[in-house]
């Protein structure tokens, strides 16, 4: 109790309680502002962390998503090539043979396997 009541005085002769003397030179150092520049910078590197982890999960979840979005864009426009591939063979088919496919005579020439592209 009596070193404690020391102390006491020396901060009361030398400064204020919210201040300490440091060992080595002696000068008086405020608390406050240490533990307000300690607390700053703690909470400032746990914020960055935080930060740069959510950042990092949301870029690598907008990369999947336009991703995927690319890719169901770049299905259905090759189901509607495909489409239209089919229906112009038909077209040409129903050219080459007409009467195979008007349900007339059969002609000596009929349409192949080869002839015929399937694209599904």
């Amino acid at each position: 109790m009596a070193k404690r009541k020391s102390s006491l005085q020396s901060h009361k002769n030398h400064g204020t309680l919210d201040q300490i003397k440091c060992p080595n030179c002696g000068t008086f150092i405020p608390i406050t502002e240490t533990l307000n520049h300690q607390l700053k910078e703690a909470t400032r590197h746990e914020l960055e962390k935080e930060f740069s982890t959510k950042f990092i999960q949301q870029k690598e979840k907008l990369e999947k998503d336009a991703i995927k979005k690319a890719e169901e864009e770049v299905s259905v426009e090759i189901k509607d090539y495909k489409k239209q591939l089919q229906e112009k063979n038909k077209k040409f088919q129903k050219k080459i043979f007409p009467r195979q496919f008007n349900g007339q005579e059969k002609s000596s020439l009929k349409p192949t396997s080869s002839l015929l592209i399937d694209y599904t």
